[in-house]
């Protein structure tokens, strides 16, 4: 049996369904539609229209894709939009039938319907995932490429009368501009990827585009749109046919597009929209008029301890993260040591540290999810900058110890040659895959990581001699001895 709207009487009635009127407004626009969105923000947005429809039911989404991707295309629309979260613990599993998606757009061959999108009247929130490096940033300053290729391309593209970018931020400023122009009311652009401050960081992306054009439109965005930060969390492993045979076995329906993602689930959210938004509260999330201290404790606890495992976990040629954690204590103690050194960055807030360190190792060590190293390998020159730099960085401007973040910069650049200890390659999976493979070779033949590390994070960390010093020692170790041997010399050290 397929799923689609008329099946779903048919479906087994253990099933946690969408038991909702899905004929709602499209009034949220995501773009990105892996499967961290469609198990963590529609997700919620479910659980609300089952739980609270009546005062929620102008809120329905809109999912954009983006990127090229063929199998969501055509699954999207044979599904109805619809698909299936599975949610796992060590001890449990939960399934749901989501329904929250509404509408479905194919940006890649059709990018002025998903601008036009944006510039709805209905539309009144812009949501992203679109990762790390769906941003067109400049990979040291942060700043927006502008002279890029793809940039100068939506510049281009920017000036027609029906515009057509390519880029994330590239739309944003399309569906702003005809809403400007079209003197219509703005919206709230929420950005939903980890980054640091992600929603003054998509603010600076989006006003500098739109400077390129029109300081009346910089003006207009000024005043009529908002971008709260957020900061979200949920491991989602990548897709396996398994769920698929699994779904079919137990429900007795084909679905080609379900998610797997763990138990655990948060949002933390800052209230700052300018047309309404759906009651999040009412479904455990988190608003808030300050989302940093929030943000950063994730960021420098969770991504970046997924970070610190990567790497050894690769050159111990280990495929799954709860196998590394399970079988290597080294690697364990050394995530929980950098956790610890970098904890003393962290501002103070309402969360638990001490326990949100052992709950994030507790999930990464969940045999239900099996979350793949090579999956943690991906965009790792944008990760080390968003995840473990500014950590490192707070600990080194308040002369405070270091010393494991040095080892895991150590480790990233000896895990880009892509090859094990035992002589296993495994994929780099970077823009600047060429670009870092070589700087890690040449690491390697010279045994100093000092070009390296300018390259990929800037002059404040190369040009700091006590910082390479560190790095440098590291590196030659790891060269020399077994990535064991290394993890236990430097927790042998208080």
């Amino acid at each position: 049996m397929d799923l689609k709207t008329s099946n779903l009487a048919k479906i087994e009635s253990n099933l946690d369904i969408c038991d909702y009127n899905r004929s709602i407004p499209a009034s949220i626009v995501h773009l990105g539609m892996g499967n961290f969105h469609r198990a963590h923000q529609a997700y919620y947005l479910h659980q609300l229209l089952n739980k609270n429809f009546e005062t929620n039911k102008e809120w329905g989404l809109c999912g954009v894709e983006v990127r090229p991707n063929p199998r969501f295309k055509e699954y999207f629309e044979k599904q109805d939009t619809m698909y299936t979260l599975i949610m796992r613990s060590a001890q449990a599993s939960e399934d749901v039938l989501i329904g929250s998606i509404v509408k479905y757009i194919y940006a890649v061959d059709n990018t002025n319907l998903a601008v036009e999108q944006i510039a709805a009247e209905t539309t009144r929130i812009l949501s992203l995932t679109v990762t790390e490096n769906g941003y067109s940033q400049d990979k040291r300053t942060g700043k927006l490429a502008l002279n890029s290729e793809v940039i100068q391309e939506d510049l281009l593209e920017l000036n027609k009368k029906i515009p057509c970018p390519k880029t994330a931020v590239g739309l944003m400023v399309a569906g702003l501009k005809i809403r400007f122009e079209r003197k219509m009311k703005g919206l709230t652009i929420m950005c939903c990827d980890n980054l640091k401050k992600n929603g003054e960081m998509c603010e600076d992306l989006v006003l500098t585009l739109a400077g390129e054009i029109s300081e009346h439109l910089v003006a207009w965005i000024k005043e009529n749109v908002t971008f709260p930060n957020s900061m979200v969390d949920r491991i989602t492993p990548a897709s396996d046919p398994k769920n698929e045979e699994y779904l079919l076995e137990k429900y007795g329906y084909i679905d080609k597009l379900p998610v797997m993602g763990e138990d655990f689930i948060q949002w933390v959210l800052e209230d700052n929209f300018c047309q309404g938004r759906p009651e999040w509260e009412k479904v455990g999330v988190t608003m808030t008029n300050d989302v940093i201290p929030y943000e950063l404790t994730k960021l420098r606890i969770l991504n970046a301890g997924h970070f610190t495992l990567t790497y050894p976990a690769a050159l111990l040629d280990y495929d799954l993260v709860d196998e590394v954690l399970l079988k290597e204590n080294l690697v364990t103690d050394f995530v929980l040591r950098y956790m610890d050194q970098v904890g003393e960055s962290l501002p103070k807030c309402e969360i638990d540290v001490p326990s949100y360190k052992l709950r994030v190792i507790e999930r990464f060590q969940n045999p239900a999810i099996s979350d793949q190293v090579e999956r943690l390998l991906k965009d790792g020159s944008s990760k080390i900058m968003e995840y473990v730099a500014h950590g490192i960085r707070a600990l080194i401007e308040s002369s405070k110890n270091y010393s494991a973040g040095a080892l895991v910069v150590a480790f990233f650049v000896r895990g880009n040659t892509g090859i094990s200890e035992s002589g296993k390659q495994f994929n780099i999976n970077d823009d600047r895959k060429t670009e870092l493979n070589e700087l890690a070779k040449s690491a390697v033949e010279s045994r100093t990581c000092d070009e390296f590390v300018r390259i990929v994070m800037g002059n404040f960390f190369s040009e700091n001699q006590d910082f390479m010093t560190l790095v440098n020692g590291y590196f030659v170790q790891i060269l020399d001895k077994t990535t064991r041997t290394v993890l236990e010399n430097f927790l042998s050290q208080k």
